[in-house]
This record gives structure tokens, sequence and C-alpha cells, in this order.
């Protein structure tokens, strides 16, 4: 009888040590990802600051409203040589792992970043009527304000 209690006892402990170990990593992975993405959202929110391009789509506007217009096939952003998605990219499918608020602003990020990219790389933006043409590029300047605002709370939410 002594036996089969101990051999309950053993089963018992092995399982509570494979439980806390797989809690562990669970968590180690989380932290990693969270950092991951914290490091991703903070150089993406550090080069729209640091490129201007808050100030860049003002002085168009700007340039709209004096009469100005842009030469036929010109985007706000040229060729995009690099993809400053890589953490996204190779890590949506985990993005549960992050704390549940984390993630849902992790999400809403990147979905404005690339709303964004998509007015940003588009020629047909700034080839609509000057009317039309303020009025897309005010509203990407609400979106990049919101884009500011949800990349601060992942940040907030990803320590």
């Amino acid at each position: 009888m002594s036996e089969l209690i101990g051999v309950a006892l053993g089963g018992l402990l092995g399982l509570v040590c494979a439980f806390g170990l797989h809690w562990w990593q669970s968590r180690q992975q989380s932290r990693s990802l969270a950092k991951a993405y914290a490091g991703e959202i903070k150089g993406l929110l550090s080069l729209i600051d640091y490129r201007g391009y808050r100030d860049g789509v003002e002085k168009l506007i700007q340039n709209y409203k004096k009469g100005g217009r842009v030469p036929p096939g010109t985007t706000l952003l040229s060729d995009l040589k690099h993809n400053y998605f890589i953490v996204h990219e190779s890590n949506a499918g985990k993005i549960g792992l992050l704390p549940r608020d984390a993630s849902e602003h992790v999400s809403e990020f990147y979905i404005l970043v690339k709303s964004l990219l998509e007015d940003a790389t588009n020629p047909k933006v700034l080839a609509q009527s000057p009317e039309r043409a303020i009025q897309t590029l005010e509203h990407d300047i609400e979106l990049l304000g919101k884009l500011e605002e949800v990349g601060r709370q992942a940040l907030e939410h990803l320590k």
C-alpha cells in the first residue's frame, strides 16, 4: 500500500513539475514576444517622428490650399525598400500570447499603420482633385494621431 502511495505521489509531483515548466516556458515566450513587439512599435513611432511625416503631409495640404499641384505619379512615400513589420509578420499567429489589452492595441496599431501606408504609397491619392486630396490627407493626419495614441497604449500594455 505504501508503494502505491509513493507511486501516486511521484506521478503527482511529475505532473506538477511538467505543468510548472510549461507555465514558465509560456511566460518566457510571452515576455520575449512582448519585448519584440515593443521594440518594433517604438521603432516605427520613432521613424514617423524623426522623418517628419506629419509635417510633410501638413505642408502638402498647405500647398494644395495655395493652388499648388504635384507631378502625376507622386506618392507621399516613395519606394519602401525595407519591411518594417518583421516582428509582426513573423509572430501574428502568436499574438494571443500577449496580455489581453496588449494584443488588442497591437492589432489595432498594425491595422492603422498599414492603412496609412496604403494611402502613402498610392499615387491616386495625390492625383485626386485638390479638394478630395486635402480631405484624404487631413484624414491621414487624424489616422496618424490615432496611430501614435494606440502605439503608446500598446507600449504601456507590453511592459
